[in-house]
């Protein structure tokens, strides 16, 4: 099957932003309250951004996958889970009586996440690049036998 490779990177992208707007929208029982999110949405009152920016990650998700193209939709991951760490590190000082917080391992997972995520990106273009360098080859060798 053509781009492999990129489909189950995308349904992996697809499950985890899938799983944002569930757990962030009222519609499901009310947006888990957990101290990242929270404090990049002002305790919750710009919540509704957070779920539309991972309702627009798992769109893109599903339409790559079914492109089997997944560059817009790896960076848009990427980029979330960049801010979701983000949001973790700010939110890891300001977390009051909770002297052995661990926003810090959140951090770092949705972080690492993130970078895992731009690598997979870099090496899907990559490898892109060299698919195209290599059809252009074989088409010059073909015109200069002809």
């Amino acid at each position: 099957m053509r781009n492999l490779g990129q489909r189950i990177l995308l349904l992996g992208v697809f499950v985890v932003s899938l799983a944002q707007v569930i757990a962030y929208t009222p519609y499901f029982g009310g947006p888990y309250e957990s101290s990242g999110p929270m404090f990049l949405t002002d305790n919750g009152s710009a919540m509704w951004l957070y779920v539309a920016l991972w309702g627009v990650g798992a769109v893109l998700a599903l339409v790559g996958m079914i492109r089997g193209k997944g560059g817009l939709a790896t960076l848009w991951f990427a980029f979330l889970m960049l801010t979701w760490a983000a949001g973790y590190m700010g939110a890891w000082p300001t977390q009051e009586g909770d002297r052995y917080t661990r926003a810090w391992m959140s951090a770092a997972l949705y972080g690492g996440n993130g970078i895992n995520a731009l690598g997979a990106f870099y090496l899907m273009r990559h490898i892109d690049d060299r698919r195209a360098s290599d059809i252009t080859e074989a088409h010059k060798i073909v015109r200069r036998d002809e």
